[in-house]
């Protein structure tokens, strides 16, 4: 017993150093770990930010190439609505009665959003405040343009029941390009003007939330690029 601690007297400072390098290789290989997780973190939350992104690039292309026939169809159903469109203009501008007997529904991409749902891994503050504003805007804008889109649908279809029953209706559709008889009946109709008024209505909430949904989108977008880059 006296020579060991007669040598554990001798030899304690090697001990201990041998100790406190064994410590620090433990805790080295450690902290390495953790930033190599991390960084891995950063990079598989940088991708799913970059598909939102994208998909928000995506969906404003969608939107503007949209709006504009949108726009046109809302301003003929106006000129309907309060008269100014005549006779003449219904038989010679066949965008009139397309304005009334279909548009074009725009799908909204959600693959980012989907993997960022399924993300369990967002543990860092700036990401997790991102995440709670992306998935705010989406939650509050989708359920909009649904709801939107959902009673515009509705309505068209009604309508779309009503015009089949129209003797006019078959000329028209399978592109007969006589107009006479859908201005004959459109022209001075109160219950058409009825029918395209309150679809007038739907279709302005369903382009207004498009609308919205664009330029908050633009705000989302800066938020990203200030992650994915963010200032030195």
């Amino acid at each position: 017993m006296k020579r060991i601690l007669s040598i554990l007297k001798e030899k304690w400072p090697e001990y201990i150093l041998e100790i406190l390098v064994i410590t620090i290789g433990i805790l080295g290989a450690f902290l390495l770990n953790s930033w190599k997780e991390s960084r891995a973190l950063e990079i598989q939350n940088k991708k799913i930010y970059g598909f939102i992104k994208d998909d928000l690039l995506s969906d404003i292309s969608e939107i503007d190439s949209a709006i504009g026939g949108y726009q046109i169809s809302m301003n003929h159903m106006l000129e309907m609505i309060d008269g100014r469109a005549t006779r003449e203009v219904l038989i010679s501008d066949p965008t009139y009665a397309k304005s009334f007997l279909g548009y074009e529904d725009i799908m909204l991409e959600q693959r980012g959003l989907t993997l960022l749902e399924n993300s369990v891994d967002l543990d860092d503050e700036e990401s997790m405040r991102l995440s709670n504003l992306v998935s705010h805007f989406y939650t509050e804008h989708l359920v909009e343009i649904d709801i939107a889109s959902d009673e515009l649908a509705n309505n068209f279809r009604n309508n779309y029941d009503y015009w089949t029953q129209q003797d006019w209706f078959l000329e028209f559709a399978f592109g007969e390009n006589d107009r006479t008889a859908f201005s004959d009946f459109a022209i001075d109709n109160m219950a058409f003007k009825k029918r395209v008024g309150a679809y007038y209505i739907l279709y302005s909430i369903y382009v207004t939330e498009l609308i919205r949904f664009r330029s908050e989108a633009l705000t989302i977008i800066d938020e990203i690029d200030g992650y994915l880059t963010p200032q030195k």
